[in-house]
């Protein structure tokens, strides 16, 4: 039924930027104030932002500068996508990063946990950040990131699912 509704372009633009709030709602509000870090390039922009915001002081106001670091990890591997990949995927993929950057930029955890059991935060964060990536695969795009890797190893070798690479 989803696949019927969204067969023109705006629907799927519109289902990929809703995966990618959804992506960021889950991360910011649970993931990161439990104290816990994502995995791929989300998660090394999130432990470099700790080290610039810990051991350097460096204050960003009211921006999760994470989003950005993220964004740059993500240059490298979009020249791989559009030339290895297909133009297509690259671009759905870069709407996708770019509202991941906005939105997990813009979204500024709470200083207070939701959720104070770490376990409950993370499986329920883990969940809601797994529909948004869930939104923007269906949609033909990715999270960018080691999706992107996964896609490309996909398509290099065709025994390997995305999962599986990840």
């Amino acid at each position: 039924m989803l696949y019927n509704t969204v067969q023109h372009r705006w629907p799927r633009i519109v289902l990929a930027v809703v995966g990618s709030f959804i992506y960021a709602v889950g991360i910011n509000y649970f993931i990161t104030p439990a104290g816990l870090y994502t995995g791929g390039f989300l998660g090394v922009g999130q432990i470099i932002r700790t080290l610039l915001v810990t051991n350097l002081g460096l204050d960003f106001g009211g921006v999760d500068i994470a989003g950005l670091i993220y964004f740059a990890l993500n240059i490298p591997v979009y020249l791989l996508a559009f030339r290895s990949i297909s133009g297509h995927f690259g671009l759905k993929s870069l709407l996708c990063t770019v509202c991941n950057t906005v939105f997990l930029s813009v979204l500024v955890p709470p200083s207070e946990p939701i959720l104070y059991d770490v376990l409950a935060a993370s499986i329920l964060g883990g969940v809601i950040a797994g529909v948004g990536i869930g939104l923007m695969l269906y949609d033909g795009g990715s999270s960018g990131g080691t999706d992107i890797l996964g896609v490309f190893l996909m398509k290099k070798f065709p025994g390997i699912s995305v999962g599986r690479a990840n």
